[in-house]
């Protein structure tokens, strides 16, 4: 079974077939299809009713994802109304801030009693963002706020609710590999010196059980291709915590990890075990 565990509707501009279409000739088995319901207008929004068509479209091809945006007054409750219908994780969520929230307390007890995964993007402010930019049409940078900036309230939720499994994704998670001084906050979004040792976020995956890494995204492919000797060390030691992704960005991942020429087993887990064991 292999999965690729962070796609997205409308992101360069795809379509749920262009997204099929890409499964069909990677060899990809399954997608987790997440929602980007955010508090502003984007292009590459794309709500729940549109990830719940493309399942019923697609059911055996399509994981549906859902992360209430941050407009809804009580989005524990709309999110167990979308669980009840077949939604399988809270994904992806996006709270500009930190993780200091009343409603995410309550999101994050609804989802710890229905037991399903939760897919969080951590990422720092900045007013250049390539990608991003480049997508819009203009090429000087476009406004990009900070999302759960918090690694502290990030340990207090790991630990408030052990039973709950956080994936974790973005710039800022993926910044915080490494221990060398680009982790600091200002500094580089995406760090290109080698990583020099483990980081932060090695920390919290070495001790709490319920954090995974989505290595999708510029940002875990930026952060596994800095140092291929320190990425064969980190991969063979949280193998069983790390998820192939690509969030609709062809750049190449699997063929570097594939060059890695890494133990089959850790090719099993990352390229879907992994994955599949988080869904009930």
């Amino acid at each position: 079974m292999f999965i690729d565990c962070h796609t997205h509707l409308n992101l360069k501009g795809y379509t749920i077939d262009d997204i099929i279409t890409y499964m069909d000739s990677s060899g990809i088995d399954k997608c987790w299809l997440l929602t980007q319901e955010l508090a502003n207008p984007h292009p590459y929004a794309s709500c729940v009713e549109e990830v719940f068509d493309a399942y019923e479209k697609y059911p055996t091809r399509v994981v549906p994802m859902y992360a209430p945006g941050p407009n809804y007054c009580d989005p524990a409750d709309r999110f167990r109304k979308w669980y009840e219908k077949g939604i399988c994780g809270c994904g992806e969520l996006k709270l500009v801030g930190n993780w200091e929230s009343a409603k995410l307390d309550q999101l994050l007890s609804c989802v710890s009693q229905l037991k399903v995964p939760v897919i969080f993007h951590m990422n720092e402010s900045s007013t250049y963002y390539v990608p991003l930019a480049l997508e819009m049409g203009n090429n000087m940078g476009q406004p990009f706020p900070s999302y759960m900036l918090d690694f502290t309230s990030l340990e207090r939720w790991l630990e408030e609710y052990p039973e709950t499994s956080f994936v974790g994704h973005g710039p800022l998670f993926w910044k915080g590999i490494s221990s060398d001084p680009e982790l600091g906050m200002g500094n580089a979004i995406y760090p290109k010196n080698p990583a020099l040792g483990e980081g932060i976020t090695c920390r919290l995956l070495s001790q709490y059980q319920n954090l995974y890494a989505d290595i999708s995204g510029f940002s875990g492919y930026n952060a596994l291709t800095r140092n291929p000797k320190f990425t064969r060390y980190f991969i063979s030691k949280y193998a069983s915590k790390i998820l192939f992704g690509t969030d609709n960005q062809p750049l190449g991942l699997r063929e570097f990890l594939d060059s890695l020429e890494l133990p089959a087993n850790t090719y099993r887990l990352i390229y879907g075990e992994n994955a599949a064991a988080l869904i009930n």
